[in-house]
This record gives structure tokens, sequence and C-alpha cells, in this order.
């Protein structure tokens, strides 16, 4: 199956919000959602507007990970997640 240009894009942001190159393997995808799973968990934050986005981006993280976690050889699924041009890289401190 040809992927779309679309599919394609929709492909490097997934590994781009879990900070992997699209050649990583399965294992680096894993310990690149658990790292980024724990830095944005929202349970971590105590204010509410830093727990708010530390929830969004917990779900994307989470989301990217099911997709490309669970069907990594299977680029259609890639269709499934909603929004992904409109990912957000917010770096936030530990606190």
């Amino acid at each position: 199956m040809v992927e779309s240009s679309e599919d394609e894009s929709n492909n490097k942001k997934l590994y781009a919000l879990l900070h992997v190159s699209p050649e990583a393997s399965d294992e680096e995808i894993r310990k690149a959602y658990r790292q980024w799973a724990q830095v944005y968990h929202p349970d971590k934050y105590q204010d509410l507007q830093m727990k708010e986005v530390a929830t969004e981006n917990f779900q994307r993280i989470c989301e990217a990970y099911e997709i490309l976690g669970d069907d990594f050889q299977d680029q259609t699924v890639l269709e499934h997640l909603p929004g992904a041009d409109e990912y957000q890289y917010i770096i936030m401190s530990q606190e």
C-alpha cells in the first residue's frame, strides 16, 4: 500500500511528539513514551494551568504511543489520530 503525503506527515509528527526518529525500534519508542509520560503526567503539577497543559500533552503522548507501539508496521492506523497537525511542543520545567 502506498502511503499518502498526509499520512506521511502525520507519521512524522507522531515520531516527533515522542522525540524519536522514524527509524526508531519498538524498544526506543517504548522508552521515549515512558520518559515523556513521566514528564507530562498531570499528577506532577499543582498549578491548574500547568496541570491542564500537562494533561493535554500526556494524552497526546499516550495516543502517539498507542498508534506507534501497537501497530508499528501498519501505517494506515495513523488516520485515527485527530488533530495530529495541532501538536504543541511545550517544554515544562520539573518542579
